[in-house]
C-alpha cells in the first residue's frame, strides 16, 4: 500500500561530533532535541536529515556540520495555530505571494533582456554571476537567487532554515536548470521557516542513496509555512520520497500528542505544490502532505508513485495526474476536515484509485488501540470530477465520513467495486459513471478480496442515510460481477438504515442482482437495462 514503513530520523549522541556516517535513522524512534551551538562562519553546514513516514506523524530535523552539531529547538515561531474550522474550503495562495514575479518576467523586479536586476543574486556556471553554485549563495544569506541554465552537481544536503526566511530560488527554465544530487541523505531540506519559493528548475536525485538501507527525501519540509514548489521537475531514487511535507511533526511524539496537535489546529499552513512533475523510483508515496492547513496540491503529474494527504484541514488536491502508481493513486487519512479531491486523473494504480480512511499509526501506549475511533466522522470531504482507470483494487474507497460528496466521477476497469463505502453517515453518491468493474476475474489480481463484496457501488457497513442517485453503472463486458448496487443487510455488526437508491441506470450481466438493498432502503425510479 502507501505505507512503506515507520521511518524516523535519529541522531547520534550529542556528546559526539558527528560525521556524515554517524547520522542514523530508525523506524521507531523520534528525533532528539538539543540546544543549538554557536555556528562558526568557517564551518560548513553539511547535512540536515529529514526522515519521515506516511505511516507515522513524522518527526523533525538534524543539522550537521563537520565539527559541531546544529540542532532543532522547540521554537515554534512561524507556525500559526487555529483550532476552528470555517467550513469554507481551502484558502488559496496567490502567485505573487509565492514569488513568481521574479527573473524572466516583465515587471520592476524581473530580469529583462538588457541585464540583471540588482535584487537578484545570479548563480551561473559561465562566470557571469556572483556564484557558481546554490549552496554558496545560500550561505552568503541572499534571499532572491536566480540560477541560470546548466547542470549543477551538489554533493551534500542543501539546507534552508530559519535564517533563510522570505527566500526565492528560481531557475532560468524548468527543463534546463538542473540541480543534480550526487550525495547521500536528503537533498533539499526546508526546516522551521516561512515564505519560501522554489520554482522553474529540476532536482535530479536518480542515483542518490543507492546503497542506503533507509528512506530520504528529494525535498523535505518540516515545521514551515507558506512554502511553494511550483513549475519544478523531481527525479527520485528507489530510496527517496519525492516531495515530503512533514508538518510540525518534529514537535510531537507519535500517538496522543500528535492527535492533540491536530485537534488544536497546530498544523503547518499555506504550503503548496503546483505544476510540478515527479518521476518516482520508489514503490510508495511520491508527494506527501502531512498535518497541513490551507494547502494546495494542484496541477501536478506524478509517475510511479502516489499522492498522500495525512490529517489535513482546508486542503485541495485538484487536477493532478497520477500514472502507474505502485500503491494508491491518492490516499487521504482522517481525522481531516474540508479536503477537496477534484478533477484528478488516476491511471493504472496497483491499489485503489482514491482511498480515504483513518490514520492507523497513532495508537494508545496503554492499550495499543488506534486513537482515531471508528465512530469518528470527517466532515467537508468532496470527491468530484475524478477520472479513474484500470486500478488493481477498488475505484474509490470511503471510510469514516459525514455528509461526504462523491459526484461526477468516472471509474472504469477496476478489479473489484467501483465505489466502496463504510462507516459514513449521510454520504451523497450522485451522477457518477462506473463501467467495466470486477475485471479481476479476467486478469491476475494483485489484491485479494471477497468477491461477494463486488458491485458498481457497494455499501458495506454503517452507511446510514446514504443517497445513491443518478449514477450510470454499466458492465459492458459481462464479467459476472455480483451486483450493480449493493447495500449490505443489517446484522449484529452492520447498521445500514435510511438509505435512498433512486434514478440510477444499471446495465450489464450480474450474477446476483442489479440492485440489492435492505428493506429500510427506499428504491425508486431506477432503470434496469438488460
Amino acid at each position: 500500500g502507501s505505507n512503506p514503513g515507520d521511518a524516523a530520523t535519529v541522531a547520534e549522541e550529542a556528546s559526539r561530533s558527528p560525521q556524515p556516517q554517524d547520522i542514523m535513522c530508525s523506524r521507531s524512534r523520534r528525533w532528539r532535541r538539543r540546544q543549538s551551538p554557536v555556528i562558526s562562519p568557517a564551518l560548513l553546514l553539511a547535512v540536515v536529515v529529514l526522515f519521515i513516514s506516511p505511516a507515522s506523524a513524522l518527526r523533525g530535523a538534524i543539522q550537521q556540520q563537520q565539527d559541531s552539531l546544529v540542532t532543532v529547538t522547540d521554537d515554534a515561531s512561524g507556525v500559526t495555530t487555529d483550532s476552528g474550522g470555517s467550513g469554507t474550503g481551502a484558502t488559496l495562495i496567490s502567485y505573487t505571494k509565492c514569488g513568481l514575479d521574479g527573473p524572466g518576467e516583465s515587471g520592476s523586479d524581473g530580469l529583462g533582456p538588457s541585464g540583471h536586476n540588482s535584487d537578484w543574486t545570479i548563480v551561473s556556471q559561465d562566470n557571469d554571476g556572483q556564484y557558481r553554485n546554490l549552496p554558496e549563495a545560500l550561505e552568503a544569506g541572499h534571499t532572491q537567487i536566480y540560477i541560470k541554465d546548466g547542470t549543477y552537481e551538489i554533493s551534500s544536503s542543501v539546507i534552508v532554515g530559519k535564517h533563510n526566511r522570505h527566500l526565492k530560488i528560481r531557475g532560468e527554465s524548468r527543463e534546463n536548470t538542473i540541480l543534480k544530487f550526487t550525495g547521500d541523505y536528503s537533498f533539499l531540506v526546508i526546516f522551521d521557516t516561512e515564505d519560501i519559493s522554489i520554482s522553474q528548475l529540476t532536482l535530479d536525485a536518480k542515483h542518490a542513496n543507492e546503497q542506503s538501507e533507509r528512506m530520504w527525501e528529494v525535498i523535505g519540509v518540516v515545521s514551515s509555512s507558506d512554502v511553494s514548489i511550483v513549475d519544478a521537475i523531481v527525479f527520485t531514487s528507489p530510496k527517496m520520497y519525492g516531495i515530503f511535507f512533514a508538518g510540525p511533526s518534529n514537535r510531537y511524539a507519535d500517538g496522543q500528542e500528535t492527535i492533540d496537535a491536530y485537534n488544536a489546529g497546530d498544523l503547518d499552513r499555506g504550503n503548496m505544490v503546483e505544476n510540478t512533475i515527479i518521476y518516482s523510483d520508489y514503490e510508495g508515496d511520491a508527494l506527501t502532505f502531512t498535518m497541513q492547513r490551507d494547502g494546495r496540491v494542484n496541477n501536478n503529474k506524478v509517475t510511479k508513485g502516489g499522492i498522500s494527504l495525512f490529517m489535513n484541514i482546508d486542503t485541495t488536491c485538484n487536477q493532478n495526474t497520477v500514472l502507474e502508481s505502485e500503491t494508491y493513486g491518492i490516499f487521504v487519512t482522517v481525522p481531516a476536515r474540508n479536503v477537496y479531491i477534484q478533477d484528478n486523473k488516476i491511471i493504472r494504480s496497483r491499489n485503489s484509485g482514491i482511498k480515504l480512511t483513518r490514520q492507523i499509526d497513532h495508537k494508545s501506549e496503554e492499550t495499543g488501540e488506534i486513537l482515531t475511533p471508528k465512530t469518528y466522522r470527517a466532515g467537508g470531504i468532496k470527491l468530484t470530477g475524478n477520472q479513474i482507470f484500470d486500478t488493481h483494487f477498488l475505484g474509490i474507497e470511503i471510510d469514516q465520513t459525514h455528509q461526504a460528496i462523491v459526484t461526477h466521477n468516472s471509474i472504469s476497469r477496476t478489479d473489484y467495486s467501483g465505489i466502496f463505502i463504510q462507516d459514513s453517515d449521510h454520504i451523497s453518491i450522485q451522477n457518477n459513471r462506473i463501467e467495466d468493474f470486477g475485471v479481476g476475474d479476467d486478469r491476475e489480481e494483485l489484491m485479494k478480496w471477497n468477491e461477494d463484496h463486488n458491485a458498481g457501488i457497494y455499501g458495506d457497513a454503517n452507511i446510514n442515510g446514504a443517497n445513491i442517485s443518478n449514477n450510470i453503472i454499466i458492465d459492458f463486458l459481462s464479467h459476472g460481477t455480483r451486483y450493480g448496487i449493493k447495500i449490505a443487510n443489517p446484522n449484529a455488526f452492520v447498521e445500514n438504515v435510511g438509505c435512498v437508491v433512486s434514478q440510477n441506470i444499471i446495465s450489464g450481466d450480474y450474477s446476483h442482482e442489479e440492485i440489492s438493498t435492505p428493506p429500510t432502503t427506499v428504491q425508486e425510479d431506477n432503470s434496469i437495462i438488460s
